[in-house]
């Protein structure tokens, strides 16, 4: 599978204003999976980490270590490459960050493909 990911910022003609401030710009990446059958999916990951939590830095590692699972797939049906991005999800798992206030806040990165029902 060929996979193409692509970090973007975009701007905003005014500022959205939200209760916890003005958003200017959002960054995002764009990702593009192109199967055997030439086939394009298109998709994007936009986390607002001052909603969400989750810093944009942590979803681009994520998604690159997706991104080689997904190149690699060496013919492996839809089942079995969503579990081998699950189990890289699990070794991508952000245990804490420290926010503004140099207060721990634990958080999960998790999958953006899926959640496996356990």
């Amino acid at each position: 599978m060929d996979v193409t990911l692509e970090a973007v910022v975009h701007r905003l003609r005014t500022p959205l204003r939200t209760a916890y401030g003005d958003v200017h710009e959002r960054g995002a990446f764009l990702l593009a999976l192109t199967g055997p059958d030439g086939i394009t999916g298109r998709g994007e990951a936009a986390p607002l980490e001052a909603y969400d939590g989750v810093p944009l830095d942590i979803v681009g590692q994520a998604l690159e270590r997706y991104a080689e699972v997904l190149s690699d797939d060496r013919g492996s049906t839809g089942p079995a490459l969503l579990d081998a991005c699950r189990e890289v999800a699990d070794h991508v798992r952000i245990n804490s960050i420290c926010n503004g206030s140099g207060e721990v806040k634990p958080f999960t990165m998790p999958i953006a493909i899926g959640k496996k029902q356990r």
